[in-house]
């Protein structure tokens, strides 16, 4: 009966580790397809970036609903640079 159980418990500990370890090779492969952030930038012309209204780094006008402050004026200053260096 122990050795069932010794049997079984080691079945599934070994499924259990087995296919994270078969998943490595894909995800290193893809990996070294995948393009970087930079590339995809310069590819699409497309900056993402979050925010959260936090004054004085990025304040919301209410009445007119733009943007300001030190991180809206970092994100201009990296746009109107980009492609430049």
């Amino acid at each position: 009966m122990l050795g069932k159980i010794f049997c079984t418990g080691a079945l599934a500990a070994l499924v259990c580790i087995a296919p994270p370890a078969a998943a490595q090779a894909p995800a290193q492969a893809q990996a070294q397809t995948q393009e970087s952030i930079l590339q995809k930038v310069q590819r699409t012309k497309v900056i993402r970036a979050g925010y959260i209204p936090y004054p004085p780094f990025v304040i919301l006008d209410p009445n007119t609903k733009k943007l300001s402050g030190y991180f809206i004026e970092l994100m201009d200053a990296i746009v109107d640079n980009k492609g430049q260096g």
